[in-house]
């Protein structure tokens, strides 16, 4: 299963990206 820790790596930004998101939108939501 070499290929997983790759496929992660390629997804993590993604990941930051939507992480990144639910905070904007988590925030925006209390105010």
């Amino acid at each position: 299963m070499w290929y997983l820790p790759t496929l992660s790596r390629e997804l993590n930004p993604i990941e930051n990206c939507w992480a990144e998101l639910r905070k904007d939108a988590s925030k925006r939501s209390r105010d």
